[in-house]
């Protein structure tokens, strides 16, 4: 994710919208997920939605890691398909 989640708002501003547009704007419902993320993600995200409203930009914040999350997975889809891990150990 710190790869994909922008620190400076007019970057995460330009990646909602380019998720959005890349979506034509039709995002359907979502669900609220609970994730586990690294402090450094943390240390961006924790303050996203704050900032963004500060800046009126409310309700953005959503579509700041959804861009992030979906390029993310745009980068793993080109890598290939993952090698078989470790088998469980019993």
């Amino acid at each position: 994710m710190t790869r994909h989640l922008p620190v400076s708002m007019e970057e995460q501003l330009e990646l909602a919208e380019s998720f959005l547009v890349s979506r034509d704007s039709d995002v359907g419902p979502g669900q609220q997920g609970s994730h586990r993320v690294s402090p450094a993600v943390y240390a961006i995200a924790s303050e996203l939605p704050n900032a963004l409203r500060r800046e009126g930009h409310a309700r953005t914040a959503v579509h700041v890691y959804s861009g992030a999350l979906d390029r993310f997975l745009t980068e793993l889809e080109a890598a290939g398909p993952l090698g078989k891990g470790n088998p469980l150990r019993r």
